[in-house]
């Protein structure tokens, strides 16, 4: 569980580490993030290595918001916990925060030169709330404090695993880093907390000069080529070569998935934005025009993901195993890691054909809390948090039935599951709530296959 580090601060003051406090913690995270997510603008930003620009674009219409100078040679941006911009700069060598709302720069938050870095390409925000930005000249990943900007260290030592001109940065669904090289056709991936090198996590001779990558939402990884003009997807848990995605886009540089699905794609010699077709990979034409654009990112609202909140939840359970509950508490937590079996999940809000196996496991799970002797807070929040998970599933399940034709007979009786489930109190709620969305879910799924 990443707990911010102001809120660790606020911990340390009150001179605590219960687990009502770590419970707490985590509230006011999921709290943080949701306000984050309702406060995204949906529009597209745009890093111009021409210009040293940060450009606006509404991500509707394609229409310039602003365009304002940062720096000379601006490369890549990200967005930070505190809803500011950070802009990378290639040639003096530092990070600018920038208002997002406005443009406007707000002054160095990493030095020139500070940490060793020489010139400054990919910058992202980890898991931990902390700034990892790329130095090219020293091959290397540096990590700076996401409050301050003071240097933490050496995040991915000069030359690790072979790096070589390390170009774009990003923390993928397993946590780890992945990294692209400039002068290279390679992804290579790093262990998420420690940096590791872990391997050559992707390589293909169709590319050449590896530049953007993004996870999508079917899960693959997509890494375009700024000489190779083209986008390649390889799978997203092997780094297996899936396909040449997208051609014919002149100096293909960073990309990002789009609210609609559509991938967008910077073409740095082409002084545009191009979109192209998530699914097929057809390009659809120009979404809008700027001068020299390497690194985008679209400011959307992240996908829900159930399987996170599973996860902190036996991140939150485990200082338990060493109380008096120890054999429930590990029962529990088998479980739901037994709910969190990949063939059950599509993605964070989607599940397969067996999907009713991880309502089950759940039940359990919440039945074994529920027998824990000593009243905890901790206990609680986390069985709120999975009958919460479990709504969710039934709830994008009822809605995709309907939206795709269901029959009317099992969608009435989805909704009524899902409505009685939602009003259950009383002994043993928790446990007759996820029994009535697993119902829920069982009529939406069979509402699309039986006629």
């Amino acid at each position: 569980m990443n707990i911010p580090r102001q809120l660790l601060r606020v911990l340390r003051v009150l001179k605590t580490q219960s687990l009502t406090a770590i419970l707490l913690a985590a509230s006011l995270f999921s709290l943080q993030s949701t306000l984050r997510a309702a406060d995204a603008t949906g529009d597209l930003f745009v890093a111009s290595f021409v210009s040293g620009d940060v450009t606006r674009i509404d991500g509707a219409s394609g229409a310039t918001v602003y365009s304002v100078h940062q720096s000379p040679a601006t490369i890549n941006l990200a967005k930070g916990p505190d809803g500011n911009l950070y802009v990378s700069t290639l040639f003096d060598s530092r990070i600018v925060k920038t208002d997002l709302a406005t443009g406007a720069p707000l002054g160095d938050f990493v030095a020139s030169g500070s940490g060793g870095l020489s010139t400054t390409v990919g910058v992202t925000f980890g898991p931990d709330g902390n700034l990892y930005v790329g130095s090219r000249d020293t091959n290397a990943v540096l990590r700076f404090d996401g409050a301050t900007g003071a240097l933490l260290g050496t995040f991915v030592t000069s030359g690790s695993g072979g790096l070589s001109a390390p170009e774009e940065l990003l923390f993928g669904p397993d946590g780890n880093l992945y990294v692209t090289e400039f002068s290279g056709n390679r992804v290579l991936r790093y262990n998420g907390t420690t940096g590791a090198f872990m391997d050559v996590f992707a390589s293909s001779p169709t590319l050449s000069n590896t530049r953007g990558l993004a996870f999508g939402p079917d899960g693959a990884l997509y890494v375009s080529g700024s000489l190779s003009d083209n986008v390649v997807r390889f799978d997203g848990t092997t780094g297996a070569f899936l396909n040449v995605f997208a051609t014919g886009i002149a100096g293909a540089n960073g990309i990002a998935f789009g609210p609609d699905g559509d991938l967008y794609v910077a073409s740095e010699t082409g002084n545009v934005i191009v979109k192209v077709d998530g699914t097929s990979g057809a390009v659809l034409g120009t979404f809008a025009t700027v001068t020299g654009p390497i690194g985008i990112f679209f400011d959307v609202a992240p996908a829900y993901d159930g399987r996170k909140v599973k996860q902190d939840a036996i991140d939150v359970l485990s200082p338990l195993l060493a109380g008096p509950d120890r054999k429930r508490i590990e029962s529990a937590i088998a479980q739901i890691q037994e709910s969190l079996d990949p063939a059950l999940w599509v993605d964070g809000s989607h599940l397969t054909s067996q999907g009713a196996r991880l309502f089950e496991a759940e039940r359990k799970a919440v039945n074994e809390l529920g027998k824990v002797k000593q009243t905890n807070a901790v206990i609680d929040g986390v069985i709120d948090s999975l009958v919460a998970v479990d709504a969710k599933l039934a709830e994008v399940a009822v809605n995709d039935a309907s939206d795709n034709g269901g029959t009317e007979r099992l969608l009435v009786a989805a909704q009524r599951q899902f409505d009685r489930a939602q009003g259950i109190t009383g002994a043993n709620a928790a446990e007759r709530a996820i029994q009535a969305y697993r119902a829920a879910w069982i009529a939406a799924q069979h509402s699309v296959r039986i006629p």
